[in-house]
């Protein structure tokens, strides 16, 4: 599930667009924002029960602008799995040579 501001700037409609699927539904009417309150209130759980009730409209997002999916970030922590990788990687060699020395 991916979370998406669609629309002109200052009229973005709230869209969730389904992993693996091309279906997206207008999630404006029951969410305000994807914003710190949204998160903190099991948002994306509520969002997903939503989806999963039809309560949703769909509606086609093609040639319309997409914009950052939060409102407001306060805090940001996005970790590559390829950089995650490496990382874990580095460290089992350094520990390896540690033992060994």
């Amino acid at each position: 599930m991916k979370l998406l501001r669609v629309g002109p700037i200052g009229s973005e409609r709230r869209i969730v667009l389904l992993t693996g699927s091309t279906e997206s539904y207008d999630a404006s009417s029951v969410f305000t924002d994807f914003d710190r309150d949204f998160f903190e209130a099991s948002g994306v759980e509520r969002l997903r029960v939503a989806v999963g009730d039809g309560k949703l409209p769909k509606v086609d997002i093609s040639n319309r602008r997409i914009g950052a999916p939060l409102s407001d970030p306060q805090k940001l922590f996005a970790l590559d799995s390829t950089i995650a990788s490496m990382r874990v990687k580095e460290t089992w060699r350094f520990r390896r040579n540690q033992q060994s020395s």
